[in-house]
């Protein structure tokens, strides 16, 4: 693990924004994050850093109740990043779509990805 990081938020409105993960969308120039990231876990439910640290290397099959988007970047070709929860696919944006991904070896992304193929 590379590093890991939450960020607390009050409330996420229910709405057709966008959301995007490794840029600060609202500054008004770009700022991306330069990493790289193996998943993403949106909750309706507000989570205690116990309960995160006790549950990040969890395997998730993305019908757990309170999870609302699921991304585990394990699409491994293309832009899209598909969400194994609700159908909520996003897209890559400035990457090379032949060379950006990358193998993260997790256990969980090859279990998910054999139960619950690619664009299913």
């Amino acid at each position: 693990q590379v590093a890991s990081s939450t960020f607390a938020f009050s409330t996420i409105s229910l709405t057709s924004n966008v959301m995007c993960f490794g840029e600060d969308f609202l500054v008004g120039t770009a700022e991306y994050f330069n990493g790289k990231m193996d998943e993403v876990r949106v909750w309706n439910v507000a989570r205690t850093n116990v309960e995160i640290n006790d549950n990040q290397d969890n395997c998730l099959t993305g019908n757990e109740a309170g999870l609302l988007a699921y991304y585990n970047f394990e699409n491994g070709s293309g832009t899209t990043v598909t969400d194994h929860v609700n159908g909520n696919d996003g897209f890559m944006i400035a990457m090379d779509a032949a060379t950006d991904w990358v193998t993260s070896g997790s256990t969980c992304d090859r279990m998910l990805n054999q139960s619950a193929p690619v664009g299913t």
